[in-house]
């Protein structure tokens, strides 16, 4: 501390502004040598002086002032094996990117790649680092929407439990650090002698990808892709194949219904694409956008949802009733009030039995008075509502059948066949698992999939797994499935790899890199590319792209984009300037037709009268107790959390605040 003037001189001495000790408003202490040499280094007290302090103190006791001082020296302790503080310099650009200015921002389009429902992203970067994700409002998924976990996506960027490189070891045991040239060499060779080989994954939005994975697989003479996910609507899909051929999640206009009932449907929250169902609805809540009145919302649910707290009626029931609901409804309207074109159908009238009051005493004694409400106002607005249900193939029939009855088909509603079909078929990992059982599979790839953690007996797919000859797994970390595995292979974050999407028939986006890759990883198709290269004969573009040492999967994304959009987007360009206006828009989008009504087979009925027959179980729901099935005493009902999903992104901060590591 330096006074405004040093000198003994009492008349012109100044007191200090800022002191530490009254010794120091007196001029004599200023006129001490010792002091001033003190005063003209870096340190009061310098780290090495204030130890051999701390050594020669009395043991009994310390004194005051000496503690003051010791505690006031704590942070140059800290760091006593330093003389000084480090300095550091910012070092200019040598050759200054055009497009970067130091403080600005720079943003990109790309796609989010968290679940399959491909929204577009404005990535915002600060020299190079992502550091916030939004909507682009380009894209007509989202238009410049995103849900929780597209939002906190970023920040599994930075995880620092990510992968930093490949690991190898043993099915079920401990596994270390590894290069790719060796891991690479153990896959390759079991590649090259497999006959049998199986690749599991999520469901796949990139058509690139798609084509990628096809070519591959076909160098093997048996070769399955199964793509599953616990969220997928996998009970929609299987639903629509059932009542109109066509296994498809159906486009809902939810911006052109005028009244939408739900059966355990969260389409606001977790069912679906909520950022795109929630976008569509609210346009029907505004008086500015709505044209005659807002829309109406009813949601029969046994768990309070996103959805039914934004309800206008929200009625509440037993789980795994809303099929014996939706029955209660379809009779109504079809049976007892004879509206509709199936109302003198007597194959619906031979599985509509049963009467309204019992249906509703069966969901937990529901007031019969509210079905037949919510049967009259459907009716009333046919060909301008939407009926959705979550839960099982049997509620689906039902939901369809009331749909085609309300002529929603062909106006509110698009399943017809251009419409992506849905591809995740989760049930078709029981007959993996007898496979692997039998010791069929000679090598199972894993991409990002965990059925050991979601399967209802994921142990036993576990254990089934050991008995494969080669067990990759492909990953950001190892999970439950990847303990299972002989080798790791560290994946890239999605925003360090190159991609593309097809999230519907009329639209088509870039997924492109906002950063290098942090650590030694690898993107999945890559990984392909380079057991192509290592001798797996593989067929198509996949195998050329393969002949170039330096070939990498943004050369594939680049070239198939150019034999197959290029052609119809890009009339009147060359297509290095096509592809760049690509990139900086994010998003393709053609026009698409007008949706056609579909024919809806009766038959598929009888998987509706299959599921309400389960419910007869249920109790009356009057005991004290509550709602029981007889023999349990517990009635179960599971939903998905809005932000954690199925958990795959349980160690983002943004998500919880502490991590229950894995314990195989």
């Amino acid at each position: 501390m330096e006074p405004t003037q040093k000198t003994t001189n009492e008349n012109t001495f100044e007191k200090p502004r800022h002191w530490v000790s009254v010794e120091e408003l007196k001029p004599e202490y200023w006129s001490d040598e010792a002091i001033q040499t003190r005063n003209a280094q870096e340190f009061y007290d310098k780290p090495i002086e204030t130890l051999e302090k701390i050594e020669a103190m009395d043991r009994s006791g310390v004194s005051r002032r000496d503690f003051l001082t010791v505690m006031g020296a704590s942070m140059a302790m800290a760091s006593f094996a330093c003389a000084r503080r480090p300095v550091n310099k910012i070092i200019p650009y040598v050759v200054q990117p055009q497009e970067m200015t130091p403080g600005n921002p720079l943003y990109f389009s790309s796609t989010c790649k968290e679940c399959a429902n491909a929204c577009g992203l404005l990535v915002k970067t600060r020299e190079g680092r992502p550091i916030k994700l939004e909507g682009n409002e380009s894209h007509p998924v989202n238009q410049g929407s995103l849900c929780a976990q597209g939002q906190a996506s970023v920040l599994n960027l930075y995880d620092p439990d990510r992968l930093k490189k490949p690991m190898k070891g043993t099915k079920g045991g401990t596994k270390s650090g590894a290069n790719w040239a060796e891991v690479d060499s153990l896959v390759v060779a079991a590649l090259k002698t497999a006959k049998k080989v199986r690749i599991i994954s999520l469901p796949e939005s990139s058509e690139s990808s798609r084509r990628a994975i096809k070519e591959f697989m076909s160098a093997f003479l048996d070769a399955k892709w199964l793509e599953v996910d616990p969220s997928s609507l996998d009970d929609v899909a299987d639903g629509q194949d059932e009542s109109y051929g066509t296994r498809v999640v159906p486009e809902y206009a939810f911006d052109r219904a005028e009244m939408v009932v739900s059966f355990g449907a969260d389409f606001l929250g977790t069912w679906g694409n909520p950022v795109q169902n929630s976008g569509r609805w609210s346009k029907m809540r505004k008086l500015s956008q709505a044209k005659d009145a807002l829309s109406k919302l009813v949601v029969f649910e046994s768990n309070m949802s996103i959805t039914g707290a934004s309800s206008d009626e929200r009625v509440p029931i037993l789980p795994g009733t809303e099929v014996g609901v939706a029955m209660a409804v379809a009779h109504e309207m079809i049976v007892v009030q004879k509206k509709g074109k199936f109302a003198g159908n007597a194959d619906v009238a031979s599985y509509l039995t049963g009467s309204v009051e019992d249906w509703a005493a069966k969901a937990g004694s529901l007031d019969p008075e509210k079905i037949k409400k919510t049967a009259s106002e459907l009716w009333e607005a046919r060909g301008k509502s939407i009926v959705v249900g979550s839960g099982s193939r049997g509620l689906q029939a039902v939901v369809n059948l009331l749909n085609s009855n309300l002529e929603n088909e062909g106006k509110t509603i698009d399943g017809t066949a251009e419409v992506i079909a849905h591809t995740a078929a989760n049930h078709a990992l029981v007959a993996l698992q007898s496979e692997l059982e039998s010791g069929m599979v000679d090598v199972l790839v894993v991409h990002g999939a965990n059925p050991v953690y979601f399967m209802p007996n994921g142990k036993a797919f576990g254990e089934a797994m050991t008995k494969a000859k080669t067990v990759v797994s492909v990953n950001d970390r190892i999970d439950e499935t990847g303990h299972f595995a002989d080798v790791v292979l560290a994946e890239n974050h999605y925003l360090e790899s190159w991609g593309d999407a097809h999230p519907n028939a009329s639209t088509w986006s870039v997924q492109q890199p906002t950063i290098a890759p942090l650590f030694d990883t690898r993107g999945f198709e890559d990984i392909l590319l380079g057991w192509v290269r290592g001798g797996v004969k593989a067929s198509g573009l996949l195998a050329q792209v393969a002949q170039n040492p330096k070939g990498s999967f943004y050369d594939y994304v680049k070239e198939n984009w150019k034999q197959t959009l290029y052609p119809t987007f890009g009339k009147g360009q060359g297509f290095n300037d096509f592809w760049e206006t690509s990139l900086q828009k994010g998003v393709l989008v053609s026009k698409t037709g007008s949706a056609r009504e579909r024919s809806f087979r009766t038959a598929s009925l009888k998987l509706a009268k299959d599921a309400a027959s389960a419910i007869k179980t249920l109790s009356l729901g009057k005991k004290k107790s509550g709602p029981t099935v007889e023999g349990s005493g517990l009635v179960l009902g599971l939903y998905f959390k809005g932000s954690m999903g199925d958990g795959r992104s349980a160690n983002n901060a943004w998500f919880r605040k502490c991590q229950t590591p894995f314990r195989p």
